[in-house]
């Protein structure tokens, strides 16, 4: 090996050494990461969230689930809810000593913004943002915190964000549907129409039970009842009473509307009208006039997957 070669690979070394200083500063200690509070996120099991002008929100956690008990009770958004626990260890980037009367407006905390509570406990408040580098001031207790500002307007959205986007409850099994202008009807193993259907189709009914058991909106509103309005009604296995859905035609989508709750549940109107009518029949020997099997009870949603 040539004496060139030996000093391009001795000064190749000496770069990579220095290299490896400035990046690992082999001596010093790593500034310990301050998080805004000690719980982890797998613990939290309640959440409130307090906003000015807004009815409080509260989610609770079931099993592997979310359950929003206020202002509406139904199922909560898993993915919003496991969102808004990720702030209880979000990096606090500064802290400072808050004084006994001391004047918290130019932070904006002499009123707060935003309050988050997790689990009775730990309540942080959201203020104003400082004006270098935009980072929210929080207090909790008594010392103010800075981070970088990534969920205050996540958390400020409207109540009905938080609420389950699925039409119907998990592995819901309806028993009985009746659409503005279709009726049906589960009489053991077969299903029945009202008005009655010729060779009513196995895959008939079952899609159209799939789509709504299956249905997912893409936005939710509030809604207050609109006056004469079309209905639909789904009974669900193990419930008394029917689901009530104001059926609502808007400009290239269709929503339906639960009074009872004051939700309103808004789709394409594509999805809209595969909620609201029977598909077409979906094979040649359907078109004939063959005949077919009785329609089978729907799946529960778990076994389709």
């Amino acid at each position: 090996m040539s004496s060139r070669t030996l000093l391009n690979l001795a000064l190749l070394v000496i770069i990579a050494v220095l290299v490896a200083v400035l990046v690992y500063k082999p001596g010093e200690k790593a500034e310990p990461v301050i998080k805004l509070t000690s719980l982890a996120e797998t613990a939290i099991h309640k959440i409130e969230i307090q906003h000015i002008g807004a009815p409080t929100i509260i989610l609770e956690k079931q099993g592997d689930n979310w359950q929003m008990s206020k202002p509406y009770a139904i199922a909560a958004d898993k993915f919003k809810a496991e969102t808004v626990t990720e702030l209880a260890a979000a990096k606090s980037t500064a802290q400072y000593p808050i004084k006994a009367g001391e004047d918290l407006k130019p932070y904006g905390l002499d009123i707060p913004r935003l309050t988050v509570i997790f689990n009775d406990k730990d309540k942080l408040q959201f203020g104003g943002t400082e004006p270098l580098k935009y980072q929210r001031y929080i207090r909790i207790g008594d010392t103010l915190h800075l981070i970088f500002d990534r969920f205050y307007y996540n958390l400020s959205t409207p109540a009905p964000e938080y609420v389950s986007h699925a039409l119907l409850p998990v592995n819901a099994v309806i028993t009985k549907l009746v659409l503005p202008k279709l009726s049906l009807t589960q009489q053991g193993n077969a299903w029945e129409a009202e008005p009655p259907i010729k060779q009513l189709s196995n895959d008939q009914v079952n899609e159209l039970l799939d789509n709504w058991t299956g249905a997912h909106a893409t936005q939710m509103l509030e809604y207050k009842p609109a006056k004469d309005s079309e209905h639909a009604q789904v009974y669900l296995k193990g419930q008394d009473k029917p689901l009530v859905f104001d059926v609502l035609h808007e400009k290239d989508a269709i929503a339906l509307g639960r009074a009872d709750l004051g939700l309103k549940y808004k789709f394409t109107e594509d999805v809209g009208n595969s909620l609201l009518s029977l598909p077409a029949k979906l094979s040649a020997e359907t078109d004939k006039g063959e005949k077919q099997q009785p329609a089978s009870p729907a799946k529960p949603e778990a076994l389709k997957k």
